[in-house]
């Protein structure tokens, strides 16, 4: 049994896609998921860090089709009828006390039938693959926007990031979350130890006109005027030949926090 918190509730996650797994998952006002399946009893979920973030990925299944069901028992039982085949010859040949004609009939076909189930198995993988590949549900996303929507009620549709109030990205308390909208965001991120101490470390004026700055007011201004619009970090990396870390950390207020977005 996993250790429970004092004061911590649980609330059984609700999943719009029907799926056949036997397992139910919870989420915590502490930040915590769980799993509860009757194989491997309560389980809790650790997931990974993303770009400071604790995230969970969840792989679901649907039933199979009829028609796939059936293509996948069709292979199996082609590859199981080669295989008893291929004993029978070989247990044949094995008793053989002379090498005789038919045992090297037998061997040659059996030679022959390995080569077929050897091809039959490489595509029953082929097909395998692609109908579970088919069936997969993939579900998850970062953890505190997951608390935030089963604890936290939205005060507006505006409000639709959920900010640290504390700034410790790996702290998905409820008490630590608050829906925030992208103006509030902005502010909430000035304010952030590493982006006043990134400001602290930040000497003299930037060089803009030179190579050694990439990027200058104006663009960071560009920057931040389609990132308001909903622009993927990868493109505005890719557009103006930074990174996306650079993006990621404009968006967050840890660079170039004193500039505003164009107009």
């Amino acid at each position: 049994m996993n250790r429970q918190f004092v004061g911590e509730v649980w609330k059984e996650m609700k999943f719009e896609h029907d799926y056949i797994n036997n397992i139910k998952i919870e989420i915590s006002n502490f930040g915590r998921l769980r799993s509860t399946t009757p194989q491997n009893g309560e389980t809790i979920l650790k997931g990974a860090i993303s770009n400071g973030y604790r995230s969970i990925r969840l792989k679901l299944f649907r039933e199979r089709e009829p028609k796939d069901q059936m293509r996948i028992d069709f292979l199996r039982k082609q590859i199981a009828i080669l295989l008893r085949e291929i004993g029978k010859l070989k247990t044949r040949n094995k008793a053989k006390r002379v090498k005789d004609k038919s045992y090297y009939d037998f061997e040659k076909k059996i030679s022959e039938l390995t080569d077929l189930m050897d091809g039959m198995k490489i595509k029953y993988q082929k097909e395998y693959k692609a109908i579970e590949l088919k069936r997969t549900i993939n579900l998850g996303g970062p953890v505190h926007r997951m608390v935030a929507e089963y604890f936290l009620e939205k005060p507006t549709e505006k409000h639709n990031i959920v900010g640290h109030l504390n700034h410790i990205k790996l702290d998905n308390r409820v008490v630590n979350l608050k829906w925030m909208t992208k103006e509030e965001n902005a502010a909430h991120q000035k304010k952030s130890p590493k982006v006043i101490e990134a400001k602290k470390n930040r000497f003299g004026k930037r060089f803009e006109d030179t190579k050694v700055c990439k990027l200058t007011s104006t663009k960071v201004m560009l920057i931040k005027k389609k990132l308001n619009k909903g622009a993927k970090l990868k493109t505005l990396a890719k557009i103006f030949k930074v990174s996306e870390m650079q993006i990621s950390r404009i968006k967050n207020g840890e660079n170039w926090a004193e500039i505003e977005a164009a107009k």
